[in-house]
């Protein structure tokens, strides 16, 4: 068997033997030094693999969402502690572009298998959702991708000046909110409206399950981690990730700009709530001669729309979290700017390339 998957059968064993010591040893050092492809090695442990690639850690992830509601709540606290980990340790990789081609290569793969997982498809639901995810990625390949080029390329050029550029940043934030933008390929929600339409009861009964775990997951969530550090380890991470580390002046700013940030996460839970709800009347009413019409209509609005005092909050967040990109990345020297600007015209090419191949 190989070694990357004794890995997760480890890391499962110690996590339901509720041996949490050991499950964060294990992924502490299996992800202790990281190479280009994000696999990373250990040296000094004996008894853990030796490599934990990108697809083994997302399967990780994925373990651990499926499964810390089903353990009791003594455990609930430590497996969010090791999810958190998990993802600290993926940032702490340095950007490259064989990361970003690999991570972009099991973009489609793993929104076919979230669907997946949430519903027990028979064979022929299985194929035709496969056709669509191929449909798909090829549309966001020739569509989306050469939009996200060409605003790195002007992030990168920005990043350069003496005071950049803070209405770039704020056009940027509001292009790239919503990645990967998938809600956008409006012409194929017909394909999926097909397989909806053929759904059993229990198969939409799984899907009510699953979402309101879902709902559950991302409720406890919001109550036990504050926006606040959500915000700050978030942009440390991703300069960190763009080998620009942050100093302890600029962390000092980040921090007492970081509570001026609105806390939306629950308007967003509730519309998402709101949303299954209509998706899943829909789902209930068998010989819908309008069903394909109104499932399109559900899907392609599934996006959170503020409206009101939210879109005001919102909009100001956006432009006090372009002032701080700005201000932060003024505060570099020349060097650290022009590292930067190479990183994200680079994450530009990347994009590029994927788009042409």
């Amino acid at each position: 068997m190989d070694q990357a998957v004794n890995n997760l059968i480890l890391i499962y064993r110690y996590l339901t033997k509720k041996d949490v010591k050991e499950a964060f040893s294990l992924l502490f050092y299996a992800n202790k030094v990281c190479t280009d492809s994000l696999s990373c090695h250990n040296k000094s442990h004996t008894e853990q693999p030796q490599t934990l690639t990108f697809q083994d850690r997302i399967f990780v992830i994925r373990l651990f969402h499926n499964e810390d509601l089903k353990m009791k709540n003594s455990l609930i606290n430590w497996t969010h502690a090791l999810l958190i980990s998990l993802l600290f340790s993926l940032s702490a990789c340095s950007y490259s572009p064989n990361m970003l081609k690999e991570a972009y290569s099991e973009l489609g793969i793993e929104f076919a298998n979230d669907l997946k997982q949430t519903i027990n498809l028979t064979p022929s639901q299985n194929a035709r959702l496969n056709h669509y995810v191929t449909e798909l990625m090829k549309w966001h390949r020739q569509n989306k991708l050469p939009q996200y080029s060409q605003i790195f390329t002007r992030l990168a050029s920005t990043v350069q000046q003496e005071t950049p550029s803070i209405p770039v940043f704020q056009n940027a934030l509001m292009q790239l909110n919503g990645m990967p933008h998938f809600e956008q390929a409006r012409h194929l929600t017909s394909q999926l409206a097909d397989i909806a339409d053929t759904l059993s009861a229990n198969q939409v009964l799984q899907l009510v399950k699953s979402l309101n775990n879902e709902y559950q997951k991302e409720k406890y969530e919001i109550k036990t981690k504050k926006l606040v550090n959500e915000f700050t380890q978030g942009m440390e991470q991703l300069f960190a990730f763009a080998e620009v580390p942050l100093n302890a002046k600029q962390k000092k700013i980040l921090k007492d700009e970081s509570v001026k940030f609105h806390d939306q996460r629950w308007y967003e839970l509730q519309y998402g709530k709101a949303w299954n709800i209509r998706l899943i009347s829909l789902l209930k009413k068998p010989r819908n001669p309008q069903f394909k019409a109104q499932f399109t209509q559900i899907w392609n609005n599934r996006r959170v729309k503020y409206t009101g005092k939210v879109l005001q909050q919102r909009q100001q967040d956006i432009k006090r979290q372009a002032k701080l990109f700005s201000t932060l990345i003024a505060m570099f020297d020349q060097d650290k700017k022009n590292k930067l600007a190479l990183k994200l015209q680079s994450i530009s090419d990347t994009f590029s390339e994927l788009a042409n191949q």
